[in-house]
């Protein structure tokens, strides 16, 4: 049985297949045609070593089977659901899986895959896709896993900034995001005291009131409702001429603090 029981082993650790490892047993003297006792003698150890092979297989299945469940990586709690966010941003723009394959270069079957958390996705994969839906790596997944709950802002991170007399200013650092977002009050009659000049685009949307937004030397009246984008590399500043009040909110893509 001991040299039995070698054959298996050497037969594995050469790779071999059951078929391979019963013609090889001629090395062992058991192979051959010579007489009916040899002959049954190679029948009983063929038979033998089928079942320690059998064996064999089985127990390197079970140690497999082991070995992967213990290395098995589980997403964390927090681990955003790429499938599902994919399949909504895709609802919400009323657009089928095939013009999502058809506009990222991926094929309708892996997209289907990836929505129904079947199959992983890489970045070079999620970076077109992103594209598509005008989004970048970053913010597809939901921006940061470490929002997946909601994230309140302190007071350190919504500063206030001097614009100057009668201008409230202030700022608000978003976790995760390359992004500020800004309110902004105006008194009446009030200006900001210096034009601005920084990287990133700015938009603007004026809440109450009238604003003269200046940019590039030229004056912009916006009133309630008006929203506006523009890039922030040229100068621009904010002044209410009216005699009410008035409110905007702001958003920049760069950190501007």
């Amino acid at each position: 049985m001991t040299m039995l029981q070698a054959s298996v082993d050497n037969a594995a650790a050469l790779g071999m297949t059951m078929p391979q490892a019963q013609l090889d047993n001629s090395k062992l003297g058991f192979g051959g045609n010579n007489g009916v006792r040899r002959k049954r003698s190679s029948d009983r150890y063929s038979g033998v070593l089928a079942k320690l092979w059998s064996r064999h297989l089985q127990e390197k299945e079970h140690s497999m089977g082991r070995r992967s469940k213990s290395e098995e990586v589980k997403p964390g709690p927090n681990a955003p659901m790429v499938g599902t966010i994919i399949k909504r941003l895709r609802l919400q723009r009323d657009i089928s899986i095939r013009d999502v394959a058809e506009g990222s270069g991926l094929s309708p079957s892996f997209l289907s895959a990836v929505e129904r958390g079947e199959s992983d996705i890489s970045i070079g994969r999620l970076a077109r896709i992103a594209e598509f839906f005008d989004h970048d790596v970053g913010s597809l997944p939901g921006y940061s896993t470490r929002l997946a709950k909601p994230n309140f802002l302190t007071k350190r991170d919504r500063p206030l900034v001097n614009r100057g007399k009668g201008v409230r200013y202030e700022v608000f650092w978003l976790p995760g995001l390359s992004l500020e977002l800004v309110t902004i009050s105006l008194a009446p009659r009030a200006a900001f005291r210096d034009e601005l000049t920084h990287e990133g685009i700015d938009t603007l949307l004026v809440i109450s009131g009238e604003i003269i937004l200046r940019a590039n030397g030229i004056d912009y009246p916006m009133q309630a409702g008006d929203c506006t984008v523009y890039s922030a590399a040229y100068s621009h500043g904010m002044r209410n001429d009216s005699l009410k009040p008035a409110t905007a909110i702001g958003m920049t893509t760069a950190k501007m603090m």
